[in-house]
């Protein structure tokens, strides 16, 4: 197994302090810098691309394929149409424990202290409850670079609001739901040693369901 990293940062701290700048409508500079120049690095003409995108995620995988028209990206998770709650119930149900920030009610295993969770002031409620220490981090990298990540509307006015102006309280919103729906249950079956053909023939396993 060969993992990629970039070969000129360490994390994304080093890039956000590097170029001066956290986020804005156009994405972030740890995607670019993080993930896609070390997977560019690898890619030649005809590679096929493994995405975990789930069903909620069409939308992402559309615009990728839009942007990226001359690569081949394969999404198995769309293709059985499994949700992330589908996923849970799977792993759930497999016995295997969940990572430890949908534990701490996270709704994505990303980077902790994740720039493009913006506008989302219960995230980073969140991540100053569990994470002080990087919480306090980006704050002064707001202030630093002068870029707020967050916006708010209060009182009809649409502005910026920066990490140190949250208010303090506890982060509102739900948990991961962990379900098992009769789909996951035919794919988890499959994986452990069921019937093979519901792995990849999506008749097979609506019948399993039945």
């Amino acid at each position: 197994m060969n993992i990629l990293k970039s070969d000129k940062y360490a994390n994304v701290d080093e890039v956000f302090e590097a170029r001066r700048f956290l986020v804005s409508n156009q994405g972030a500079p740890c995607t670019s810098e993080m993930k896609r120049k070390p997977g560019d690095s690898v890619w030649t003409f005809g590679c096929v691309e493994i995405y975990g995108y789930t069903v909620e995620e069409k939308h992402r995988v559309a615009k990728w394929r839009e942007n990226n028209f001359e690569r081949t990206i394969e999404c198995p998770l769309i293709d059985k149409e499994l949700t992330k709650d589908d996923c849970f119930g799977m792993l759930a149900r497999a016995g295997i424990e969940l990572p430890a920030m949908y534990r701490l009610g996270f709704r994505n295993n990303n980077c902790i202290g994740c720039v493009k969770a913006r506008d989302n002031l219960d995230y980073w409620k969140r991540v100053r409850l569990h994470f002080p220490e990087v919480f306090a981090r980006r704050a002064k990298q707001e202030r630093d670079f002068k870029i707020a990540i967050n916006r708010r509307t209060k009182n009809g006015v649409r502005a910026e609001i920066y990490l140190d102006e949250i208010e303090p309280g506890e982060p509102k919103g739900n948990d991961p739901q962990i379900s098992c729906g009769l789909f996951c249950m035919a794919e988890h079956d499959a994986l452990a040693g069921g019937s093979n053909a519901a792995l990849t023939d999506p008749a097979a396993k609506t019948k399993e369901t039945l």
